[in-house]
C-alpha cells in the first residue's frame, strides 16, 4: 500500500473521532445546562399577597382564644394584645410566635374592659407578610364570684392561676386589695413537689396545700422573708421559711387566717369557678 494512503488512515479517524468527542461535549453541556436552569429556577414567594385573617375570638372569663385563617405563603404567624407590634432589626415583627401549623392563641388573666389584639404573617426573616389584622373585644365584669368551700364556710376566690409564668404588673396592688377572708388558688399543672416563700407580703401569710382528691395535706404560716429578691436559692433555703410538699392547689391568704376559720389537716376543700380552669401563672413560686 502506498505510503501517503497508510499515513491517511489515522489522520482520518483522529478527525472523526474529533468530531464526535466535540458533539458529544457539545450535548452534555447543553444538558448541563438545562438541568441547571430547570433545577435552579425557584421563584421567590410573593409576600405582599398573603393574607391573615382572624376567624374568631372566643371569650371565657378572662381568658381568650384567637382563631387565624392564613391564605398564601408565611413562616410563622405573631400575636400581641393591646399594643403596636414592636419593630426588630431590619424592621422585623416581634410579638409572640407561632407556627403555622397551629391556628390558636391564648390569652389569660386579661382585665375586664375593651382590648384589642393584633396579628401578623411573617417571612422567615421575620418580616411582615401581608398586613397586619386587629380586632377588638372586651371582657365582661364577673357578676358571679369564684369561691371555696371548708367546713360549711364559704370564701370568695379573689384571683385563681395556673402556675406557669406570670408578670410582676400580675401582682401589682394584688395583696393590698385582697380582703380579710379572701384568698388566691393557684393550680399546679402536675401534682408534684412545689415550694413556696413569702417575699411579697410584710406581714406574713397562711398557706394551705391540696391534693388531687381535694384533701388539705399541709398548711402552715409563713412570715415574710427580707430581702429575698437578693439571695441566690441556696441562700433562700438557709434564711428563708420554705414551704413545701406534693401537690395540686395552694391557697394563699393573709396571716392568721388558718387558726381564725379552724382549718385542720386532712379537711376537704370544695373548689369551685367557673370553668374548672384557672389562669396562668405565679412566678414567686420558688425554683432553683
Amino acid at each position: 500500500m502506498n505510503q501517503k494512503y497508510i499515513l491517511l488512515i489515522p489522520i482520518i479517524s483522529i478527525i472523526l473521532f474529533a468530531g464526535y468527542f466535540s458533539i458529544f461535549i457539545y450535548q452534555a453541556n447543553d444538558n448541563a445546562e438545562t438541568n441547571i436552569e430547570e433545577t435552579s429556577y425557584k421563584p421567590n414567594p410573593d409576600w405582599s399577597d398573603t393574607e391573615i385573617s382572624i376567624m374568631s375570638i372566643e371569650t371565657d372569663n378572662d381568658s381568650i382564644t384567637v382563631t387565624v385563617s392564613i391564605d398564601g405563603p408565611a413562616d410563622h404567624w405573631r400575636i400581641i394584645l393591646d399594643e403596636e407590634f414592636p419593630i426588630g432589626e431590619a424592621n422585623s415583627i416581634e410579638g409572640q410566635g407561632i407556627g403555622t401549623a397551629t391556628t390558636q392563641y391564648t390569652f389569660y388573666s386579661i382585665p375586664p374592659g375593651d382590648h384589642i389584639v393584633r396579628v401578623a404573617a411573617v417571612t422567615p426573616s421575620h418580616r411582615l407578610a401581608g398586613e397586619i389584622v386587629s380586632q377588638s373585644f372586651t371582657i365582661e365584669e364577673k357578676t358571679e364570684g369564684k369561691s371555696i368551700m371548708i367546713n360549711n364556710q364559704r370564701f370568695s376566690i379573689f384571683r385563681s392561676f395556673m402556675v406557669e409564668q406570670l408578670t410582676e404588673e400580675d401582682f401589682i396592688g394584688l395583696y393590698e386589695s385582697l380582703e380579710k377572708n379572701d384568698i388566691i388558688l393557684f393550680t399546679f399543672g402536675r401534682s408534684v413537689w412545689h415550694e413556696y416563700f413569702n417575699d411579697h407580703v410584710t406581714t406574713g401569710t397562711d398557706v394551705i396545700w391540696i391534693n388531687e382528691k381535694h384533701k388539705i395535706i399541709l398548711l402552715e404560716s409563713v412570715e415574710y422573708c427580707e430581702n429575698s429578691d437578693q439571695m441566690n436559692y441556696l441562700e433562700r433555703l438557709e434564711k428563708c421559711h420554705i414551704s413545701r410538699t406534693e401537690a395540686k392547689y395552694l391557697i394563699e391568704t393573709h396571716s392568721g387566717f388558718i387558726e381564725a376559720n379552724n382549718i385542720k389537716l386532712n379537711d376537704t376543700v370544695e373548689i369551685n369557678l367557673f370553668n374548672d380552669q384557672a389562669e396562668p401563672a405565679a412566678s414567686f413560686l420558688l425554683s432553683p
